[in-house]
C-alpha cells in the first residue's frame, strides 16, 4: 500500500470548474476577454511597479508550459534540496518572528522499490534522475536568480492566479517559497494554475479580442518551438508578512471607486469596526486610487486589492475583472452594478470633489463574529481520495472490497 499512498499524496485534485461557472452565472455583469487580458500581472506591472510589492516576471517557454499540463507531480531529485530560510524584511508587519520552514521533504518522492512498477513509474523515475543541465536549465537559473534578488523568500503566481488551493502539499501550509523545488511543487499541484493555463477566458460573455481559451501546447496539432516564449509568465513576489486586517478589496465602476471591503471574511477585526475606521481607510485608499492607479490602468470597470501598512502607506496587490469569476466577497454583484447609475446621477452635480467621492463609497466589514463566513478554500485542503483514506474504517472497507473483487475474479 505504500506505493498507493504515495501516488494519492502527490496527485493534485482536479476539481471541475462547475462551481466557478455557477458563481459566474449569478453575476449579470458582462465580462469581455479584453478585461481578463488587462488583468494579467505582466500587463499592468510595468506601469505600476512603483506602488506594488517588489516582483520579478519570467516568460515561460512552451516546453515548460507543456510540463505543467502533464498529470502528476514529478520533479528531479536535485530540486528536493533546500537552504536556510531568511526572514523577509520588506513590508514585514508581523511583530512575531516566524520559524524557518523546511518543506523540502514534500518535494521528495518515495525511493522504495516496487516489483510491480508500471510504465508510469518508469517515466517518473526518468524525471527524478534528470540532471540539472537537462531539466529546463535556463528557466531554473532565472527562478533561482529572482528568488535571490527578492531576499530569499517569494510568493508565486502565474498570469492571474496563485496556487493558494495547493498549500496542503507544503509542510507549513504556506505559499512561502525559497527554492525552485518549492515553486514547482505548488505550480504542479494547483487547480487554479491549471485554470490559468487552459480556461482563463471560459467565463467571458463577449470576445472582442477573440481569446476564447488559453492554449494547451501539449495538445496542439502543430506544437510550437519548445524553447519559444509562451503567453504565460511566472511571477515571483517578495514574501511579506501582511496582517489580514489591513487587506482590502476595492471595486471601481466607471473609473470611480464605488466600494471597499475587508479581504478576509473568515475573521472579525475590532480595528475595522472602530468609529473612524471607515473614514481613515476609505480616504487612504481613495487618494491612492486617484493619484496612483486610475490614470495608469486601462479599464473603466475593475477590482483591485490593496494593503495599508502600519505607517498608513497603501500598496497595490493585484487586479481582477469587475464581475465574472472575481469574488465580490461581502458585496453582491447586483448592488455593485446598481452603484454605477447612482454614481452617474450624483457626479453630474460635482465631478471634482474627491471628499464627496469618498463619502459615497460603500464600506463593508465583518461587524460581529456571527457574520464570519467559511473559508472558500476549505474544499481544496487535500485530494478527496486522501481524505477518505485518512479514516481507518475507510481503509478497512477498501481492503475488504478489493479482496471480494479478487475472489470473484478467481471464481469466474
Amino acid at each position: 500500500y505504500q506505493s498507493c499512498f504515495r501516488t494519492l499524496a502527490m496527485r493534485p485534485a482536479r476539481v471541475p470548474l462547475a462551481e466557478a461557472r455557477i458563481l459566474a452565472s449569478m453575476s449579470r455583469i458582462q465580462v469581455d476577454d479584453s478585461h481578463v487580458a488587462a488583468c494579467q500581472f505582466a500587463r499592468w506591472f510595468p506601469s505600476l511597479k512603483g506602488v506594488t510589492i517588489p516582483s520579478r516576471v519570467i516568460a515561460l517557454p512552451n516546453d515548460f508550459v507543456a510540463y505543467l499540463h502533464e498529470d502528476g507531480v514529478m520533479m528531479p531529485e536535485f530540486l528536493a534540496t533546500t537552504r536556510p530560510q531568511p526572514k523577509a524584511e520588506w513590508l514585514d508587519d508581523d511583530d512575531d518572528d516566524q520559524e524557518a520552514v523546511d518543506w523540502s521533504e514534500e518535494a521528495k518522492l518515495d525511493d522504495a522499490d516496487n516489483d510491480n512498477d508500471s510504465g508510469d513509474d518508469d517515466e517518473e523515475e526518468a524525471v527524478r534522475s534528470m540532471e540539472k543541465e537537462d531539466f529546463f536549465p535556463k528557466l531554473l537559473a532565472q527562478i533561482e536568480a529572482a528568488i535571490e534578488s527578492l531576499g530569499g523568500d517569494v510568493f508565486v503566481k502565474l498570469n492571474w492566479s496563485s496556487p493558494k488551493d495547493a498549500v496542503w502539499v507544503t509542510t507549513g501550509e504556506t505559499l512561502r517559497c525559497n527554492t525552485v523545488g518549492d515553486v514547482l511543487l505548488l505550480l504542479k499541484s494547483s487547480d487554479f494554475i491549471a485554470r490559468d493555463l487552459s480556461h482563463a477566458y471560459d467565463e467571458c460573455d463577449t470576445h472582442s479580442l477573440g481569446l476564447r481559451e488559453t492554449h494547451d501546447v501539449s495538445k496542439a496539432d502543430k506544437p510550437p518551438p519548445p524553447e519559444e516564449e509562451s503567453a504565460f509568465h511566472l511571477v515571483l513576489r517578495r514574501w511579506s508578512n501582511l496582517h489580514p486586517s489591513r487587506e482590502f478589496r476595492c471595486f471601481v465602476r466607471g473609473r470611480r471607486l464605488v466600494a471597499v471591503c475587508q479581504r478576509d471574511y473568515t475573521q472579525h477585526f475590532e480595528e475595522l469596526n472602530e468609529s473612524d475606521a471607515r473614514r481613515t481607510f476609505v480616504k487612504l485608499i481613495g487618494d491612492f486610487f486617484r493619484n496612483k492607479v486610475r490614470d495608469k490602468f486601462e479599464l473603466r470597470d475593475y477590482v483591485f486589492d490593496a494593503y495599508v501598512d502600519r505607517k498608513l502607506k497603501v500598496f497595490l496587490v493585484d487586479f481582477g475583472t469587475f464581475g465574472g469569476t472575481t469574488d465580490s466577497l461581502l458585496f453582491e454583484w447586483d448592488e455593485l452594478a446598481k452603484s454605477e447609475k447612482k454614481e452617474e446621477e450624483e457626479s453630474k452635480e460635482d465631478d471634482d470633489d474627491d471628499d464627496d467621492d469618498d463619502d459615497r463609497v460603500m464600506w463593508r466589514v465583518v461587524e460581529t463574529p456571527n457574520q464570519i463566513r467559511p473559508n472558500s478554500l476549505a474544499a481544496f485542503r487535500m485530494p478527496h481520495d486522501l481524505v477518505d483514506l485518512s479514516n481507518s474504517s475507510a481503509i478497512d472497507d477498501f481492503v475488504r472490497r478489493a479482496n471480494d473483487n479478487i475472489e470473484n475474479l478467481t471464481e469466474t
